[in-house]
């Protein structure tokens, strides 16, 4: 009988558990692309908003599972359309080819000249984002196109 008056206790203590409001769940941080026409999914190394510097920039670091990079710095402090270009403009983007070897000396690296950076959203904890851009390296004027960019990063992860 015990052991029936415990069992049914664990269990309803079980249930008031799980029937807790946990509040809504918070979604990872991400950036993704078309790389030259693939699918291009980075796992998010680092970024950072610094309001306070001059000036004011979002940057962003996401790396793919072979080496591939795509960096993102935006002079923002607010949601708004900021143009990539290689001098003067308000945002800069590189997409790095690590050509599939852990030598960084083989690293191809495309600046990009024209594009946008669209921030949509910096609020609730969320930078919020989407990105098209062409890069060109510059020794040797080789060109890729980066589009159909996105991002969404978490400060309360």
């Amino acid at each position: 009988m015990n052991k029936i008056l415990l069992g049914v206790a664990v269990l309803a203590m079980a249930g008031l558990t799980f029937s807790c409001n946990r509040g809504p769940d918070v979604e990872p941080s991400f950036l993704r692309a078309q790389v030259g026409g693939a699918s291009f999914v980075a796992t998010v190394g680092g970024w950072g908003y610094d309001p306070v510097s001059d000036p004011q920039r979002i940057i962003i670091n996401g790396s793919d599972s072979v080496g591939n990079q795509i960096i993102i710095k935006v002079n923002a402090t607010e949601p708004g359309t900021y143009s990539v270009e290689l001098t003067d403009g308000d945002a800069e983007a590189t997409y790095v080819n690590a050509r599939g070897t852990a030598d960084t000396s083989d690293d191809l690296y495309y600046f990009g000249e024209t594009g946008a950076i669209d921030i949509q959203n910096i609020s609730d904890g969320r930078i919020l984002g989407i990105f098209t851009f062409r890069g060109v390296d510059i020794d040797t004027d080789a060109t890729v196109s980066i589009t159909a960019g996105e991002f969404s990063l978490g400060t309360s992860e």
